[in-house]
């Protein structure tokens, strides 16, 4: 049976921002903390558990 993986990308965004250094920015100052640890999240999932949905 094929996996699908259903995401609250509001919570994953949320806790990856609190998570993650405010050190984490463009070279402007503009905070990719979030934007970054989303990702890897994603990533990770993805890697994990393999949906084919």
């Amino acid at each position: 049976m094929p996996t699908l993986a259903l995401l609250d990308g509001h919570s994953i965004a949320y806790r990856a921002f609190y998570a993650l250094p405010e050190d984490l920015a463009t070279t402007s100052g503009q905070v990719t903390n979030a934007v970054y640890g989303f990702t890897r999240m994603l990533i990770k999932l993805l890697g994990d558990h393999h949906p084919e949905g």
